[in-house]
């Protein structure tokens, strides 16, 4: 009795600490033959880049089922010859235009931490279309890429939190009589 009670509490603290679960993960390349566009700058809405005025790029396009803070990390997994391999990544909410590069820009990173690694953390809201832009930071850069768009560690609210924590205890007290 005294086990039933505690995986019944311990199923509920999971289901209580996991929020969204939407998670992606994609792989590509940016080649002479992608398309190009003039990408933006690192701090959205600050304008268009000086030296990526015609980079290669590719899209993915997605939505989520739950709202939340995500994470996007792009990876240079190869680089072409003679390429630098420097990735850069921006988020559009809704169609990614890209003769106005500018527009529906939520955010854009360029190095994170470092060069070959391109992302950020942003929130998103469910049931909205978003375009995941992965592109070069300079004209010419060709390199194969993976990418992947995960939830931020879940951290529960604080009134949440103890509710959790007093309902754990609860059934901990109610078992701890049953057993005496």
């Amino acid at each position: 009795m005294t086990v039933r009670t505690l995986a019944v509490a311990a199923a509920a603290a999971l289901a209580v600490g996991s929020a969204y679960a939407d998670s992606f993960a994609f792989t590509g390349s940016l080649a002479s033959t992608s398309p190009t566009f003039d990408r933006p700058v690192a701090s959205p809405g600050v304008g268009l880049s000086d030296v990526g005025t015609a980079v290669y790029y590719d899209t993915f396009t997605f939505s989520v089922a739950s709202s939340g803070t995500y994470d996007f990390l792009s990876t240079v997994v190869r680089l072409g010859l003679g390429a630098a391999g420097n990735n850069f990544t921006a988020l559009y909410v809704g169609p990614f235009d890209p003769s106005s590069s500018l527009t529906n820009l939520v955010v854009a990173n360029d190095d994170y931490p470092s060069v070959g690694l391109s992302g950020f953390a942003t929130p998103l809201t469910a049931g909205l279309t978003y375009t995941f832009v992965t592109t070069s930071s300079a004209n010419g850069d060709t390199f194969r890429y993976s990418d992947t768009i995960t939830p931020a560690a879940a951290v529960p609210e604080t009134g949440k939190l103890a509710l959790m924590l007093a309902g754990i205890g609860l059934v901990g007290f109610i078992a701890r009589r049953r057993a005496a």
